[in-house]
């Protein structure tokens, strides 16, 4: 379990190499870039700025939308208005409560024009029903349910900015979060890997994709910007859970709080409905009790670099229906475009596609960033592309300074290479 400081706003040299450390952990994905940026290397654009924020402590809305019914289905308005009016039948029975059940009357029939109704008008009546509920169980389970169909309010504990490419982290937050079982240190970890994975994914995503992170407006006249942030934050908390889940096993000392906050997490993800409460589609990528679904994350994550529409149909359809309904959602889909544009809808990568990605990979951190891109292509196979790109992973630094080793790529003798880097 890594230490952090949570009284400097600056980062000191152990917090630096504890954000290493975590980083390293991506590398054991191919779906991520092998090489990670961080702010202190200096020499590459894709940078990112990482702060620590200790002033204030910020609540604000999960999802950023000031009239959600508006965006709510027809089918989650009815759960809405079926909710309200059973809440009403109950207080029939309860005189002094007349005034909350006519607040209730009203926001029921705003409900049909969703134009009119702020979310913050359910709230509030909400608030006025903990006395009442601690008496009536009914109750009590029909508040929980309806407020399941809310955007949820909570503490923003980290944040990452596309238009920057700075993430945050609220260390003040974090302490405040922290207790009851719950490690600030662990907290910092889970938090700098969910901010970490919304950087990976904004900088890997084709240009129209990485543009729609600064939207927030009409897409195609209706407002489709909650199911992007639903598709963004159910993939940086799941990938967060697998990341708690390999330090559980590997840190012997700190395996209660890393247990802790693996099931903070799921109990997270239970408290609201997706996608109102956008991390809650994490539970997609579940297996079993103690299991996460790689295979259907790198398929949604993969799919979320080209667009949003896919991955949130994949991820509601594995809530609702189980693993299987979201595959067949990725194949269905799949089968409606052509090869030329599959590529395009985010699909696998063709052999020729993932051969252009690893020689891009090997260029950027040749030295002088010498052009190999068509001697590879003509003189190596996928395979050997593959190797030769492991091989150097490990090797960068050599690299710059060993001429050798260019030497051997251009002779295309790998099994030399590989003897040589051995030494």
């Amino acid at each position: 379990m890594y230490s952090w400081d949570y009284s400097e706003a600056s980062w000191k040299p152990y917090e630096i190499e504890n954000i290493k450390g975590i980083c390293r952990y991506f590398s054991y994905f191919n779906i991520f870039p092998r090489y990670v940026s961080l702010p202190w290397d200096n020499a590459c654009d894709n940078a990112w700025d990482a702060e620590k924020f200790l002033k204030e402590t910020i609540i604000k809305d999960v999802i950023n939308i000031d009239k959600p019914t508006k965006d709510y289905k027809i089918s989650d308005r009815q759960k809405l208005k079926k909710i309200i009016k059973k809440i009403i039948y109950i207080l029939d029975s309860i005189p002094q409560y007349t005034d909350l059940k006519g607040e209730l009357k009203k926001i029921l029939d705003r409900i049909n024009s969703p134009e009119k109704l702020c979310v913050d008008a359910i709230r509030e009546v909400l608030e006025s029903f903990e006395e009442i509920e601690a008496k009536n169980d009914t109750l009590q389970e029909l508040i929980k349910k309806l407020k399941r169909l809310l955007p949820a309010k909570h503490l923003i504990l980290g944040e990452f900015y596309s238009d920057t490419k700075k993430i945050i982290i609220y260390m003040k937050n974090i302490k405040k979060v922290a207790g009851s079982g719950i490690e600030a240190n662990v907290l910092v970890e889970e938090v700098v890997v969910h901010e970490l994975v919304h950087y990976y994914h904004f900088i890997m995503s084709d240009p129209y994709a990485s543009a729609t992170w600064l939207e927030n407006g009409e897409e195609n006249g209706t407002r489709e910007s909650y199911k992007k942030s639903a598709v963004q934050e159910s993939l940086a908390d799941a990938f967060s859970y697998s990341y708690l889940l390999r330090k559980e096993l590997i840190d012997i000392s700190g395996k209660t709080y890393y247990q802790n906050a693996i099931k903070r997490l799921k109990e997270k993800w239970e408290e609201y409905d997706y996608p109102y409460f956008p991390y809650s589609g994490a539970k997609a990528f579940l297996l079993d009790s103690n299991g996460w679904d790689n295979e259907l994350f790198e398929i949604v994550f993969k799919n979320a670099q080209k667009q949003w529409r896919i991955p949130y149909k994949i991820i509601k359809e594995t809530i609702d229906k189980g693993r299987m309904a979201g595959i067949r959602v990725y194949e269905k889909e799949s089968e409606k475009i052509s090869p030329l544009e599959r590529i395009a809808k985010a699909y696998p990568e063709s052999d020729q596609d993932e051969i252009e990605r690893l020689i891009n990979h090997i260029w950027y951190h040749l030295p002088g960033r010498i052009n190999v891109h068509r001697f590879l292509k003509c003189q190596y196979s996928l395979d050997e592309i593959k190797e030769l790109d492991d091989l150097l992973f490990w090797n960068w630094d050599r690299i710059k300074s060993d001429k050798t080793i260019l030497e051997m790529i251009y002779g295309k003798e790998i099994e030399e290479l590989r003897n040589y880097l051995a030494q």
